[in-house]
Protein backbone atom coordinates (compact mmCIF):
# COMPACT_ATOMS: atom_id res chain seq x y z
CA UNK A 1 0.00 0.00 0.00
CA UNK A 2 1.08 3.67 -0.86
CA UNK A 3 2.65 5.02 3.31
CA UNK A 4 1.02 8.43 2.47
CA UNK A 5 -2.35 7.63 0.91
CA UNK A 6 -2.68 3.79 2.11
CA UNK A 7 -4.34 3.15 -0.98
CA UNK A 8 -3.60 -0.50 -2.84
CA UNK A 9 -0.70 0.04 -5.30
CA UNK A 10 -1.29 -2.38 -8.64
CA UNK A 11 1.56 -3.74 -10.68
CA UNK A 12 4.22 -3.80 -7.69
CA UNK A 13 6.76 -6.56 -9.01
CA UNK A 14 7.47 -8.97 -6.04
CA UNK A 15 10.63 -11.29 -5.88
CA UNK A 16 10.90 -13.97 -3.31
CA UNK A 17 13.84 -15.89 -3.16
CA UNK A 18 14.83 -19.19 -0.60
CA UNK A 19 16.88 -22.37 -0.95
CA UNK A 20 17.24 -23.21 -4.45
CA UNK A 21 13.64 -21.33 -5.19
CA UNK A 22 12.62 -17.95 -6.65
CA UNK A 23 9.24 -16.71 -7.05
CA UNK A 24 8.36 -13.71 -8.81
CA UNK A 25 5.08 -11.63 -9.97
CA UNK A 26 2.77 -8.43 -9.65
CA UNK A 27 0.13 -7.41 -7.42
CA UNK A 28 -3.46 -7.44 -8.62
CA UNK A 29 -5.88 -4.17 -8.73
CA UNK A 30 -6.27 -5.03 -4.78
CA UNK A 31 -2.91 -4.53 -4.26
CA UNK A 32 -2.52 -8.35 -3.37
CA UNK A 33 0.33 -10.95 -4.20
CA UNK A 34 -1.52 -14.36 -4.35
CA UNK A 35 0.89 -17.03 -4.58
CA UNK A 36 2.06 -18.97 -1.71
CA UNK A 37 4.90 -19.19 -0.72
CA UNK A 38 7.38 -20.26 2.93
CA UNK A 39 9.47 -18.39 4.90
CA UNK A 40 12.37 -17.66 5.49
CA UNK A 41 13.09 -16.00 2.61
CA UNK A 42 14.35 -12.53 0.74
CA UNK A 43 11.65 -10.74 -0.37
CA UNK A 44 12.15 -7.59 -2.74
CA UNK A 45 9.15 -5.06 -4.11
CA UNK A 46 9.63 -2.40 -6.85
CA UNK A 47 7.04 -0.08 -8.56
CA UNK A 48 7.17 2.91 -10.36
CA UNK A 49 7.22 5.81 -8.41
CA UNK A 50 8.30 4.04 -5.35
CA UNK A 51 11.40 3.66 -3.50
CA UNK A 52 12.53 -0.15 -3.06
CA UNK A 53 11.87 -2.43 -0.36
CA UNK A 54 14.50 -5.42 0.17
CA UNK A 55 14.54 -7.04 2.96
CA UNK A 56 14.87 -10.94 4.76
CA UNK A 57 11.71 -12.18 6.66
CA UNK A 58 12.39 -15.13 8.89
CA UNK A 59 9.36 -16.04 10.75
CA UNK A 60 6.44 -13.90 9.65
CA UNK A 61 5.37 -11.30 7.34
CA UNK A 62 3.60 -8.42 8.34
CA UNK A 63 -0.30 -8.26 6.76
CA UNK A 64 0.24 -5.07 4.75
CA UNK A 65 3.62 -3.95 3.59
CA UNK A 66 3.59 -0.07 2.93
CA UNK A 67 5.86 1.67 0.19
CA UNK A 68 7.27 5.17 0.57
CA UNK A 69 6.57 7.39 -3.14
CA UNK A 70 9.61 8.45 -4.14
CA UNK A 71 9.99 12.87 -3.44
CA UNK A 72 10.32 13.85 -7.35
CA UNK A 73 7.59 15.06 -8.54
CA UNK A 74 6.85 15.02 -12.42
CA UNK A 75 4.30 17.90 -12.05
CA UNK A 76 7.25 19.77 -10.60
CA UNK A 77 10.42 19.17 -13.03
CA UNK A 78 11.09 21.97 -14.83
CA UNK A 79 10.86 21.31 -18.68
CA UNK A 80 13.62 22.41 -20.66
CA UNK A 81 13.23 25.04 -23.10
CA UNK A 82 11.16 24.34 -26.43
CA UNK A 83 9.67 21.02 -25.51
CA UNK A 84 6.68 19.58 -26.77
CA UNK A 85 5.48 19.03 -23.20
CA UNK A 86 5.55 22.31 -22.29
CA UNK A 87 4.38 24.01 -25.70
CA UNK A 88 1.31 21.97 -25.07
CA UNK A 89 0.08 23.09 -21.38
CA UNK A 90 -1.60 23.02 -19.33
CA UNK A 91 -1.22 18.90 -19.61
CA UNK A 92 0.32 16.99 -21.83
CA UNK A 93 -2.96 15.23 -22.93
CA UNK A 94 -1.06 13.25 -25.88
CA UNK A 95 0.89 10.54 -25.77
CA UNK A 96 4.50 11.47 -25.71
CA UNK A 97 7.47 9.04 -25.72
CA UNK A 98 10.72 10.18 -24.35
CA UNK A 99 14.06 9.17 -25.30
CA UNK A 100 16.37 10.18 -22.69
CA UNK A 101 20.23 10.88 -23.33
CA UNK A 102 20.92 7.46 -21.55
CA UNK A 103 18.66 5.70 -23.20
CA UNK A 104 19.84 6.65 -26.70
CA UNK A 105 23.55 6.00 -25.30
CA UNK A 106 22.45 2.62 -24.50
CA UNK A 107 20.91 2.08 -27.86
CA UNK A 108 24.10 3.27 -29.45
CA UNK A 109 21.94 5.57 -31.71
CA UNK A 110 23.74 7.73 -34.03
CA UNK A 111 21.07 8.85 -35.85
CA UNK A 112 17.28 9.36 -35.26
CA UNK A 113 16.90 5.89 -37.68
CA UNK A 114 18.73 3.83 -35.58
CA UNK A 115 16.70 5.55 -32.48
CA UNK A 116 13.52 4.71 -33.92
CA UNK A 117 14.33 1.46 -35.61
CA UNK A 118 13.23 -0.99 -33.29
CA UNK A 119 9.83 1.41 -31.63
CA UNK A 120 6.75 0.35 -32.05
CA UNK A 121 4.43 2.01 -34.32
CA UNK A 122 7.58 3.12 -35.83
CA UNK A 123 9.25 1.83 -39.26
CA UNK A 124 12.51 3.12 -40.59
CA UNK A 125 13.16 2.03 -44.30
CA UNK A 126 16.80 1.96 -45.08
CA UNK A 127 17.88 2.87 -48.72
CA UNK A 128 21.84 2.10 -49.20
CA UNK A 129 21.83 5.57 -51.61
CA UNK A 130 19.32 7.95 -50.32
CA UNK A 131 19.42 7.55 -46.64
CA UNK A 132 16.30 6.25 -44.01
CA UNK A 133 12.82 7.23 -43.56
CA UNK A 134 9.99 7.21 -41.57
CA UNK A 135 6.48 5.36 -41.61
CA UNK A 136 4.74 6.41 -38.41
CA UNK A 137 1.30 4.47 -37.48
CA UNK A 138 1.42 3.15 -41.13
CA UNK A 139 1.78 6.84 -42.24
CA UNK A 140 4.97 8.12 -44.57
CA UNK A 141 7.23 10.40 -43.53
CA UNK A 142 5.36 13.27 -45.29
CA UNK A 143 3.00 13.27 -42.40
CA UNK A 144 5.11 13.49 -39.63
CA UNK A 145 6.60 16.85 -38.40
CA UNK A 146 10.19 17.44 -37.53
CA UNK A 147 10.97 20.07 -35.05
CA UNK A 148 14.43 21.01 -33.73
CA UNK A 149 13.58 22.70 -29.91
CA UNK A 150 10.56 23.14 -31.34
CA UNK A 151 11.12 24.87 -34.30
CA UNK A 152 9.79 23.39 -37.86
CA UNK A 153 12.92 22.27 -40.32
CA UNK A 154 13.08 22.85 -43.82
CA UNK A 155 12.27 19.09 -45.45
CA UNK A 156 13.26 19.55 -49.20
CA UNK A 157 12.57 17.01 -52.07
CA UNK A 158 9.32 15.10 -51.92
CA UNK A 159 8.80 16.69 -48.01
CA UNK A 160 10.44 14.19 -46.35
CA UNK A 161 13.48 13.78 -44.11
CA UNK A 162 16.60 11.94 -44.29
CA UNK A 163 16.54 10.60 -40.83
CA UNK A 164 20.22 9.92 -41.43
CA UNK A 165 20.53 13.65 -41.32
CA UNK A 166 18.95 13.45 -38.21
CA UNK A 167 22.46 13.28 -35.92
CA UNK A 168 21.52 12.52 -32.47
CA UNK A 169 25.71 13.69 -30.90
CA UNK A 170 24.02 17.20 -29.27
CA UNK A 171 20.89 15.68 -28.62
CA UNK A 172 19.48 16.03 -24.74
CA UNK A 173 16.59 14.11 -25.41
CA UNK A 174 13.91 13.43 -28.18
CA UNK A 175 10.40 13.68 -28.06
CA UNK A 176 7.46 11.60 -30.07
CA UNK A 177 3.88 12.21 -30.05
CA UNK A 178 2.03 9.95 -31.46
CA UNK A 179 -0.97 10.94 -33.16
CA UNK A 180 -2.42 14.00 -34.87
CA UNK A 181 -1.04 17.51 -33.91
CA UNK A 182 -2.07 19.31 -37.21
CA UNK A 183 -4.14 22.41 -35.41
CA UNK A 184 -1.17 23.17 -33.85
CA UNK A 185 1.25 22.35 -36.53
CA UNK A 186 -0.44 21.82 -39.65
CA UNK A 187 -1.05 19.33 -42.41
CA UNK A 188 2.29 17.79 -42.31
CA UNK A 189 1.59 16.97 -38.22
CA UNK A 190 -1.35 13.50 -38.79
CA UNK A 191 0.68 10.98 -38.06
CA UNK A 192 2.91 12.76 -35.48
CA UNK A 193 5.37 15.15 -34.38
CA UNK A 194 9.25 14.79 -33.62
CA UNK A 195 11.00 17.20 -31.44
CA UNK A 196 14.62 17.15 -30.55
CA UNK A 197 15.81 18.89 -27.60
CA UNK A 198 19.48 19.73 -28.22
CA UNK A 199 22.02 20.30 -25.30
CA UNK A 200 22.80 22.89 -23.05
CA UNK A 201 25.04 24.46 -21.18
CA UNK A 202 24.33 23.52 -17.29
CA UNK A 203 23.65 27.17 -15.73
CA UNK A 204 25.50 26.37 -12.68
CA UNK A 205 28.50 26.18 -14.48
CA UNK A 206 30.84 28.79 -15.68
CA UNK A 207 32.61 26.46 -18.87
CA UNK A 208 32.15 22.38 -20.08
CA UNK A 209 33.79 20.48 -22.68
CA UNK A 210 32.82 17.00 -24.06
CA UNK A 211 34.17 14.32 -26.55
CA UNK A 212 32.28 11.66 -28.04
CA UNK A 213 33.25 9.10 -30.13
CA UNK A 214 31.75 5.80 -31.76
CA UNK A 215 33.09 3.11 -34.02
CA UNK A 216 32.23 0.02 -35.60
CA UNK A 217 34.17 -2.86 -37.00
CA UNK A 218 33.20 -2.27 -40.69
CA UNK A 219 34.98 1.21 -40.24
CA UNK A 220 32.12 3.84 -39.62
CA UNK A 221 33.20 5.87 -37.09
CA UNK A 222 31.37 9.15 -35.31
CA UNK A 223 33.25 11.76 -33.83
CA UNK A 224 31.96 15.13 -31.75
CA UNK A 225 33.41 17.72 -29.78
CA UNK A 226 30.79 19.94 -27.57
CA UNK A 227 31.89 23.48 -25.88
CA UNK A 228 29.78 25.71 -23.50
CA UNK A 229 30.17 28.60 -21.55
CA UNK A 230 28.23 30.92 -19.13
CA UNK A 231 29.35 34.22 -19.37
CA UNK A 232 27.55 37.46 -17.57
CA UNK A 233 24.03 35.79 -18.04
CA UNK A 234 24.78 34.14 -21.66
CA UNK A 235 24.28 30.59 -21.67
CA UNK A 236 26.52 29.56 -25.11
CA UNK A 237 26.94 26.23 -26.48
CA UNK A 238 28.70 24.85 -29.48
CA UNK A 239 28.32 21.71 -30.96
CA UNK A 240 30.30 19.86 -33.85
CA UNK A 241 30.34 16.28 -35.28
CA UNK A 242 31.57 14.43 -38.06
CA UNK A 243 30.27 10.69 -39.16
CA UNK A 244 31.92 8.94 -41.92
CA UNK A 245 31.00 5.52 -43.27
CA UNK A 246 33.51 3.75 -45.89
CA UNK A 247 30.38 1.97 -47.89
CA UNK A 248 29.81 -1.74 -47.47
CA UNK A 249 29.38 -4.19 -50.41
CA UNK A 250 28.08 -7.89 -49.25
CA UNK A 251 29.34 -11.17 -50.54
CA UNK A 252 26.84 -11.86 -51.99
CA UNK A 253 26.72 -8.30 -54.03
CA UNK A 254 30.28 -8.92 -54.99
CA UNK A 255 29.23 -12.56 -56.42
CA UNK A 256 26.70 -11.14 -58.87
CA UNK A 257 29.45 -8.65 -60.72
CA UNK A 258 31.08 -10.44 -63.46
CA UNK A 259 33.51 -8.34 -65.92
CA UNK A 260 36.93 -9.14 -67.11
CA UNK A 261 38.69 -8.12 -64.48
CA UNK A 262 36.16 -8.97 -61.56
CA UNK A 263 36.31 -5.18 -60.34
CA UNK A 264 33.84 -4.26 -57.79
CA UNK A 265 33.11 -0.57 -57.53
CA UNK A 266 29.71 -0.12 -56.35
CA UNK A 267 28.37 -0.79 -52.78
CA UNK A 268 24.92 -2.01 -51.16
CA UNK A 269 25.18 0.63 -49.02
CA UNK A 270 27.52 3.97 -50.57
CA UNK A 271 30.18 5.56 -48.75
CA UNK A 272 28.76 8.77 -47.05
CA UNK A 273 30.52 11.64 -45.54
CA UNK A 274 28.44 14.44 -43.13
CA UNK A 275 29.38 17.23 -41.04
CA UNK A 276 27.16 18.85 -38.17
CA UNK A 277 27.26 22.12 -36.12
CA UNK A 278 25.08 23.73 -33.93
CA UNK A 279 25.32 27.26 -32.27
CA UNK A 280 23.25 28.28 -29.62
CA UNK A 281 23.24 31.75 -27.36
CA UNK A 282 20.13 32.54 -25.35
CA UNK A 283 20.21 34.12 -21.89
CA UNK A 284 16.95 33.99 -19.26
CA UNK A 285 15.04 37.83 -18.63
CA UNK A 286 12.28 37.20 -16.25
CA UNK A 287 11.65 33.66 -16.75
CA UNK A 288 11.61 33.62 -20.80
CA UNK A 289 14.81 32.00 -22.52
CA UNK A 290 15.52 34.60 -25.07
CA UNK A 291 18.50 33.12 -27.74
CA UNK A 292 19.45 32.70 -31.40
CA UNK A 293 20.19 29.33 -32.32
CA UNK A 294 22.28 27.76 -35.88
CA UNK A 295 21.81 24.70 -36.56
CA UNK A 296 24.16 23.56 -40.09
CA UNK A 297 24.62 20.37 -42.09
CA UNK A 298 26.73 19.01 -45.28
CA UNK A 299 26.33 15.34 -46.61
CA UNK A 300 28.13 13.78 -49.12
CA UNK A 301 27.31 10.93 -50.97
CA UNK A 302 29.85 8.92 -53.11
CA UNK A 303 27.37 6.33 -55.45
CA UNK A 304 29.87 4.21 -57.66
CA UNK A 305 28.22 2.55 -60.39
CA UNK A 306 29.42 -0.56 -61.99
CA UNK A 307 31.26 -0.75 -65.55
CA UNK A 308 28.85 -0.81 -68.27
CA UNK A 309 28.81 -3.95 -70.38
CA UNK A 310 27.40 -2.01 -73.28
CA UNK A 311 31.13 -0.48 -73.43
CA UNK A 312 32.63 -3.53 -73.24
CA UNK A 313 33.35 -2.73 -69.35
CA UNK A 314 35.44 0.38 -70.45
CA UNK A 315 32.88 3.08 -68.22
CA UNK A 316 30.69 3.80 -65.71
CA UNK A 317 28.16 5.62 -64.29
CA UNK A 318 29.02 7.36 -60.62
CA UNK A 319 26.76 9.71 -58.96
CA UNK A 320 27.62 12.42 -56.17
CA UNK A 321 25.20 13.91 -54.26
CA UNK A 322 25.96 16.59 -51.80
CA UNK A 323 23.07 18.34 -49.34
CA UNK A 324 23.58 21.50 -47.43
CA UNK A 325 20.67 22.47 -44.75
CA UNK A 326 20.83 25.29 -42.52
CA UNK A 327 18.71 26.55 -39.91
CA UNK A 328 18.82 29.92 -38.11
CA UNK A 329 16.20 30.53 -35.78
CA UNK A 330 15.71 33.65 -32.88
CA UNK A 331 13.13 32.41 -30.29
CA UNK A 332 11.59 33.81 -26.66
CA UNK A 333 9.56 31.01 -24.51
CA UNK A 334 8.86 30.83 -20.92
CA UNK A 335 6.29 31.44 -18.46
CA UNK A 336 4.71 34.84 -17.73
CA UNK A 337 3.68 34.70 -13.89
CA UNK A 338 2.92 31.58 -12.78
CA UNK A 339 0.15 29.79 -15.10
CA UNK A 340 1.18 31.50 -18.84
CA UNK A 341 3.53 30.14 -21.72
CA UNK A 342 4.50 32.29 -24.24
CA UNK A 343 6.69 30.84 -26.88
CA UNK A 344 7.52 32.93 -29.77
CA UNK A 345 9.89 31.98 -32.78
CA UNK A 346 11.19 32.79 -36.22
CA UNK A 347 13.28 31.00 -38.44
CA UNK A 348 14.55 30.89 -41.68
CA UNK A 349 15.93 27.66 -43.37
CA UNK A 350 17.75 26.76 -46.76
CA UNK A 351 18.03 23.42 -48.11
CA UNK A 352 20.38 22.81 -51.03
CA UNK A 353 20.69 19.53 -53.18
CA UNK A 354 23.03 18.96 -55.72
CA UNK A 355 23.23 15.70 -57.60
CA UNK A 356 26.38 15.19 -60.12
CA UNK A 357 26.33 12.42 -62.30
CA UNK A 358 29.36 11.49 -63.68
CA UNK A 359 30.41 9.24 -66.76
CA UNK A 360 34.03 7.60 -65.80
CA UNK A 361 36.48 6.00 -67.91
CA UNK A 362 37.46 3.11 -65.63
CA UNK A 363 41.39 2.69 -67.15
CA UNK A 364 42.07 6.05 -66.73
CA UNK A 365 40.00 7.33 -63.94
CA UNK A 366 38.85 10.51 -66.00
CA UNK A 367 35.58 11.75 -65.81
CA UNK A 368 32.70 14.12 -67.55
CA UNK A 369 29.76 15.61 -66.12
CA UNK A 370 26.29 14.11 -67.74
CA UNK A 371 24.09 15.94 -65.44
CA UNK A 372 24.08 18.04 -62.61
CA UNK A 373 21.11 19.53 -61.61
CA UNK A 374 20.52 21.94 -58.31
CA UNK A 375 17.93 22.06 -56.06
CA UNK A 376 17.17 24.70 -53.63
CA UNK A 377 14.49 25.41 -50.91
CA UNK A 378 13.86 28.12 -48.72
CA UNK A 379 11.75 28.14 -46.10
CA UNK A 380 10.60 31.29 -43.33
CA UNK A 381 8.44 30.28 -40.64
CA UNK A 382 6.73 32.58 -37.58
CA UNK A 383 5.39 30.21 -34.94
CA UNK A 384 4.16 32.17 -31.55
CA UNK A 385 1.72 30.41 -28.68
CA UNK A 386 0.15 32.17 -25.46
CA UNK A 387 -1.23 29.34 -23.09
CA UNK A 388 -2.78 29.67 -19.78
CA UNK A 389 -3.37 26.95 -16.99
CA UNK A 390 -6.24 25.75 -15.34
CA UNK A 391 -6.20 26.34 -11.15
CA UNK A 392 -8.29 25.39 -8.35
CA UNK A 393 -10.04 28.48 -8.94
CA UNK A 394 -10.44 28.47 -13.01
CA UNK A 395 -11.24 24.92 -14.26
CA UNK A 396 -10.83 26.58 -18.09
CA UNK A 397 -7.58 26.73 -19.75
CA UNK A 398 -6.88 28.65 -22.94
CA UNK A 399 -4.72 27.98 -26.06
CA UNK A 400 -4.32 30.99 -29.01
CA UNK A 401 -1.30 30.80 -31.16
CA UNK A 402 -0.42 31.64 -35.26
CA UNK A 403 1.40 29.82 -37.52
CA UNK A 404 2.96 30.88 -41.04
CA UNK A 405 5.63 29.02 -43.40
CA UNK A 406 6.39 30.36 -46.54
CA UNK A 407 8.27 27.84 -48.77
CA UNK A 408 9.94 28.13 -52.16
CA UNK A 409 11.74 26.04 -54.21
CA UNK A 410 14.43 26.56 -57.08
CA UNK A 411 15.96 23.98 -59.60
CA UNK A 412 15.42 21.91 -62.46
CA UNK A 413 12.92 19.24 -60.30
CA UNK A 414 11.03 21.88 -59.43
CA UNK A 415 8.28 23.06 -61.89
CA UNK A 416 7.68 27.04 -62.04
CA UNK A 417 3.80 26.49 -61.10
CA UNK A 418 5.08 24.86 -57.71
CA UNK A 419 8.00 26.75 -56.69
CA UNK A 420 6.21 29.22 -54.20
CA UNK A 421 3.86 27.35 -51.56
CA UNK A 422 2.88 29.28 -48.59
CA UNK A 423 0.76 28.56 -45.59
CA UNK A 424 -1.06 30.50 -42.75
CA UNK A 425 -3.02 29.60 -39.92
CA UNK A 426 -4.10 30.94 -36.70
CA UNK A 427 -5.16 28.50 -34.05
CA UNK A 428 -6.98 28.17 -30.55
CA UNK A 429 -8.70 25.96 -27.95
CA UNK A 430 -10.58 25.38 -24.84
CA UNK A 431 -9.67 23.16 -22.15
CA UNK A 432 -12.37 22.50 -19.70
CA UNK A 433 -11.22 20.39 -15.92
CA UNK A 434 -14.76 18.54 -16.06
CA UNK A 435 -13.94 16.39 -13.01
CA UNK A 436 -10.38 15.95 -11.29
CA UNK A 437 -10.30 12.58 -13.11
CA UNK A 438 -11.68 14.29 -16.58
CA UNK A 439 -10.65 16.74 -18.99
CA UNK A 440 -12.32 18.09 -22.11
CA UNK A 441 -10.21 19.99 -24.59
CA UNK A 442 -11.40 21.08 -28.04
CA UNK A 443 -9.55 23.03 -30.81
CA UNK A 444 -9.99 24.58 -34.42
CA UNK A 445 -7.55 25.82 -36.95
CA UNK A 446 -8.28 28.59 -39.55
CA UNK A 447 -5.74 27.69 -43.21
CA UNK A 448 -5.53 29.68 -46.11
CA UNK A 449 -2.71 28.39 -48.45
CA UNK A 450 -2.01 30.20 -51.74
CA UNK A 451 -1.75 27.10 -53.62
CA UNK A 452 -4.43 24.78 -52.46
CA UNK A 453 -8.41 25.43 -51.81
CA UNK A 454 -8.70 24.91 -47.97
CA UNK A 455 -12.11 25.40 -48.41
CA UNK A 456 -12.61 22.09 -49.25
CA UNK A 457 -12.27 21.09 -45.77
CA UNK A 458 -15.63 21.97 -45.53
CA UNK A 459 -16.50 22.62 -41.69
CA UNK A 460 -19.88 21.66 -40.72
CA UNK A 461 -20.89 22.20 -44.35
CA UNK A 462 -20.33 25.71 -44.58
CA UNK A 463 -17.07 25.86 -46.77
CA UNK A 464 -15.20 26.81 -44.14
CA UNK A 465 -11.56 26.40 -44.21
CA UNK A 466 -11.15 25.16 -40.42
CA UNK A 467 -9.90 22.03 -38.91
CA UNK A 468 -11.42 20.97 -35.90
CA UNK A 469 -9.58 18.94 -32.77
CA UNK A 470 -11.67 16.80 -29.94
CA UNK A 471 -9.97 15.44 -27.22
CA UNK A 472 -11.34 13.49 -24.09
CA UNK A 473 -8.52 13.31 -21.65
CA UNK A 474 -9.01 10.67 -18.65
CA UNK A 475 -6.50 10.31 -15.87
CA UNK A 476 -7.10 8.09 -13.23
CA UNK A 477 -4.22 8.55 -10.94
CA UNK A 478 -7.06 11.16 -9.17
CA UNK A 479 -10.00 8.46 -8.83
CA UNK A 480 -10.58 7.64 -5.15
CA UNK A 481 -10.89 4.19 -4.19
CA UNK A 482 -8.92 0.88 -5.60
CA UNK A 483 -8.73 1.60 -9.24
CA UNK A 484 -5.21 1.22 -10.44
CA UNK A 485 -3.39 4.18 -12.24
CA UNK A 486 -4.11 4.77 -15.45
CA UNK A 487 -4.44 7.15 -18.23
CA UNK A 488 -5.23 7.48 -21.89
CA UNK A 489 -5.91 10.33 -24.35
CA UNK A 490 -8.89 9.85 -27.07
CA UNK A 491 -9.13 11.74 -30.28
CA UNK A 492 -12.28 12.40 -32.40
CA UNK A 493 -13.08 14.77 -35.20
CA UNK A 494 -9.68 16.18 -36.38
CA UNK A 495 -7.94 12.52 -37.63
CA UNK A 496 -11.62 12.35 -39.71
CA UNK A 497 -11.21 15.39 -41.07
CA UNK A 498 -7.77 15.52 -41.96
CA UNK A 499 -7.86 12.26 -43.66
CA UNK A 500 -10.53 13.31 -45.70
CA UNK A 501 -9.20 16.85 -46.94
CA UNK A 502 -5.92 15.72 -47.55
CA UNK A 503 -5.42 12.29 -48.53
Amino acid sequence: MDSQSHEPIAGVYLVIKQEGRQLSGSSDEQGFFRKPFSLPATICLKAIGYHEIKDSVLQQLPDMIYLEPMKTSLNEVEVSSRSLQATTIPHNNYHTQVFSQELITQKGAVNMGDLLNTELNAKVINNGNDGSSLLLQGLSGQNVKILVDGIPQVLGMSNEFDLQQLNLTNVERVELVEGPLSVQYGTNALAGTLNIITRKMDTGKDWGIGLHSFMESIGQYNMGLWLGKNWKGWNTTLDLSYNHFPGYASHIYRSRINNPTHTVRGYNWSPKRMLNGTVKVYRNWKGVDIGLQHNQLHQVIDNKGEQDAGTAYLTANDHWNVSDRWNTSLYAHGTLGNQALLDLSNSYGQYRLEQTEYLVNVQNGTRKILENPVDRFHTWTFRGLYATSATEGSPVDVQVGYDVNLNDGKGESIADTAKAVNDYGIYGGLGVKVWRMLELRGMLRYIYNNRYDASSINLLGAGLPVVPGMYVFQNRTQMPGKIPNFSYTIYMWKALYLIKCYS
